[in-house]
């Protein structure tokens, strides 16, 4: 859907809709309002799945820290009796 030279076509985007509006006679300025609602209405819509994404990434990072911390207190352990039966 988008040209991948520019961020989310962004100015793309609003560049056809304001061709494509004026091409079949609507005035620039109510082209590019209409460019720049869509854009707006798409952008927050797109927010609205934020949070959860943010938490649900949030969880993930907590439970890698988890599994990394219980790895490396089961070596500790390991390297402690380790060092105990050979003294």
């Amino acid at each position: 859907m988008y040209v991948p030279i520019t961020f989310a076509g962004l100015g793309l985007q609003e560049a056809a809709y304001a061709f494509l509006l004026t091409s079949i006679g609507t005035p620039i300025e109510s082209a590019l309002t209409f460019a720049l609602i869509v854009r707006l209405i798409a952008t927050a819509t797109d927010l609205i799945g934020l949070p959860p994404l943010v938490k649900a990434g949030t969880r993930i990072l907590y439970n890698f820290k988890e599994e990394n911390n219980s790895a490396r207190n089961l070596q500790r352990e390991d390297s402690q009796k380790t060092i105990a039966e050979t003294n």
